[in-house]
């Protein structure tokens, strides 16, 4: 599984870690993005601030046998961006059982996220849930992530424990390890596939925010019952070596990656 903000083209601008300002523009992006997406035969991808989906990801990556969906995240009209959450899978290994599953952020007019139950294209038809989250930005206050990371817990369980389903999760949570949105997380019986800090994932620098170096991009699993069991293999990723975006990295954010073995007992 892979993870990974990777910056919308319309959110772009306002950094200031660097002189050569091609470095923030879609055309440069562009290609550093597609090599982090092939950067292993991944069964599932899940990325943030996508605002190019049905022009660029999708035909990319159908290309090479993906299937996906989309959710914008801010549904007003002009809004400032039209970037959301994309999941991608698979297509020989996996289907996908029915529509996604959609997170709307309590008291506002965005979402959060979405979920998909699947089954594994094997003679075992093992049944398990994937969702990709983008929890509301630093500005929008810790209550309001804490009301999203609450409202996911609540539907997430209806709609896993009731088929007694392993989940999985990848996320831009915007908190640190430890924060009350983590700490809900883990009280939920998720486990991180990284230790905490383990790396650093994303590292800027904005006129807004000034200098930024933190980890708040995570995958989550939980096993979902007595006829399941999980082995994991997340060897850490390399951080960031200078705030991005920059010549060599297309985002202000690391992606994570992690291995999952689903044993179905009988």
């Amino acid at each position: 599984m892979l993870q990974f903000n990777c910056l919308a083209d319309a959110l772009s601008d306002g950094f200031t870690h660097a002189d050569d300002p091609k470095v923030f523009t879609w055309e440069h992006r562009w290609p550093l993005i597609q090599k982090i997406l092939l950067g292993a035969d991944y069964d599932f991808i899940g990325l943030q601030e996508v605002d190019h989906y049905y022009t660029h990801f999708m035909p990319f990556l159908a290309k090479y046998g993906y299937q996906g969906v989309f959710l914008m995240r801010r549904m007003d009209e002009g809004p400032i961006s039209k970037d959301g959450v994309a999941l991608f899978w698979k297509g020989d290994r996996f289907r996908a059982l029915q529509d996604p599953f959609l997170f709307d952020s309590p008291g506002t007019n965005k979402t959060f996220g979405l979920a998909l139950n699947f089954f594994t294209k094997n003679r075992y038809k093992v049944r398990f849930t994937v969702a990709v989250l983008h929890l509301s930005s630093k500005d929008a206050g810790a209550e309001q992530r804490i009301a999203e990371i609450n409202r996911f817990k609540t539907e997430i369980n209806c709609i896993s424990q009731h088929f007694d389903e392993a989940c999985f999760v990848l996320g831009d949570f915007n908190d640190v390890p430890y924060s009350p949105v983590y700490d809900i997380m883990c009280q939920d019986r998720f486990l991180s596939a990284y230790e905490p800090d383990q790396p650093r994932t994303t590292w800027k620098t904005r006129h807004a925010t000034g200098e930024v170096r933190r980890t708040i991009d995570y995958i989550w699993y939980k096993i979902g019952g007595w006829s399941t069991s999980i082995t994991v293999d997340s060897t850490p990723s390399r951080e960031l070596e200078a705030p991005a975006p920059n010549q060599t990295h297309p985002s202000d954010h690391l992606p994570l990656e992690a291995t999952f073995s689903i044993i179905q007992k009988f």
